[in-house]
C-alpha cells in the first residue's frame, strides 16, 4: 500500500510541474471582434482606413489593408467618435458618409 501511495503524489508533482510548464508556454492575444469594428468612446479610438473607412483603433491593427488608395487619402480629416460610432470626416469638416460604417 506505502508503494502505490509513493506513485501516486509522485504523479501528481509530475502532472502539476507539466500543467504548469504547458500554461507558462501558451501565449494569450487580445482580439477585437468584428462586432466591435466601428466602436469607440472618445475621437482617439477611431482610425481612418483605406478600405474600411472610420473604424475602431484595436480591431484595425488585426486586419490587413485591402487597398492603397480609398478612405485614408489626404482629403480626409480625423475621425471622430459620435454616439459610440467612428464617423469619417474631410478636412474641411463635413461628414463623409462613403467612408462611415463601409
Amino acid at each position: 500500500m506505502k508503494n502505490s501511495s509513493w506513485r501516486v503524489r509522485w504523479g501528481l508533482i509530475v502532472g502539476m510541474m507539466l500543467g504548469v510548464i504547458f500554461l507558462s508556454a501558451c501565449t494569450f492575444k487580445f482580439t477585437v471582434s468584428d462586432e466591435m469594428k466601428y466602436y469607440c468612446e472618445t475621437d482617439t479610438d477611431c482610425v481612418n482606413s483605406c478600405g474600411y473607412g472610420a473604424v475602431n483603433f484595436f480591431w484595425y491593427q488585426e486586419q490587413e489593408e485591402p487597398c492603397d488608395d480609398g478612405c485614408a487619402w489626404d482629403g480626409m480629416g480625423a475621425p471622430q467618435c459620435i454616439e459610440n460610432g467612428c464617423v469619417a470626416f474631410l478636412e474641411n469638416g463635413t461628414e463623409d458618409a462613403s467612408c462611415t460604417r463601409k
